[in-house]
């Protein structure tokens, strides 16, 4: 309600600078992590000598996982709210990537 009520210097209503800023940050965050995903088989398969059938096994693994992963998702943000949701899976995430990228290889 709040957020309703003010007006920004631009005269928009605050609400759609939020609606605004959080697609622009949520379209750049499928556009990274497209860009991501794209390279993963080269890094598993030069840093953790993945072979083919590797590579095939983890491509089909990461969609299911997706998909388990979807109702939890739902139960934590209906438990938390959306944004705390958010808030806590974009760290986690963040915090999965820095993990990987220190992860020993197998070499």
């Amino acid at each position: 309600e709040w957020a309703a009520r003010l007006i920004c210097r631009g005269g928009c209503k605050v609400s759609w600078v939020v609606v605004v800023s959080i697609e622009v940050s949520f379209m750049l965050t499928l556009l990274l992590a497209g860009m991501a995903v794209k390279y993963f088989p080269l890094y598993f398969k030069q840093d953790f000598d993945f072979g083919p059938l590797g590579i095939c096994a983890m491509n089909a693994a990461f969609p299911l996982f997706v998909a388990l992963c979807v109702p939890v998702c739902v139960r934590l943000a209906q438990h938390l709210g959306q944004v705390q949701g958010i808030l806590l899976w974009t760290c986690l995430g963040a915090g999965s990537q820095i993990f990987l990228a220190r992860a020993r290889s197998a070499e």
